[in-house]
């Protein structure tokens, strides 16, 4: 944790400071929670669906994905979805990852229905290039 302290001979200098610094961490922590990124683009909103849900695009992560080195991509990126459509993810592996906008944990499936538009690249721990872009269109 961030502290500031202020002793007799700097107390009026570092007041401020402090008080400004206090301000900057709670507006960070607001940005961050909201999904502001400074200039990158929002994210895809998506919206979980049941996991019955038939899936227009399915992919499962191997066990012991986590040990191939990012050989081969097992999703495509780009990935460009419509309105609706439903995406599916199953981890079969020990480890969690983290696929752009969506998170699977370790042995869970994810399923969800593209809801907005939008844009979204990002980090990718099984991608070989270590990003994925997600693209959702009408």
């Amino acid at each position: 944790m961030i502290g500031c302290q202020i002793g007799p001979s700097w107390r009026r200098g570092l007041r401020g400071r402090c008080s400004l610094m206090a301000v900057a961490m709670v507006l960070l922590a607001v940005l961050l929670l909201l999904g502001c990124s400074g200039g990158v683009e929002s994210a895809p909103r998506g919206q979980a669906v049941d996991a019955g849900t038939p899936a227009d695009f399915d992919f499962t992560i191997p066990l012991g994905a986590s040990k191939r080195n990012n050989q081969e991509p097992l999703l495509p990126s780009p990935l460009v979805m419509r309105v609706g459509q439903v995406i599916r993810i199953v981890n079969l592996d020990d480890v969690g990852y983290d696929l752009g906008t969506f998170y699977v944990g370790p042995h869970e499936t994810m399923t969800q229905r593209a809801a907005t538009t939008g844009t979204y690249t990002s980090a990718c721990s099984l991608h070989p290039s270590g990003t994925i872009t997600l693209t959702i269109v009408k």
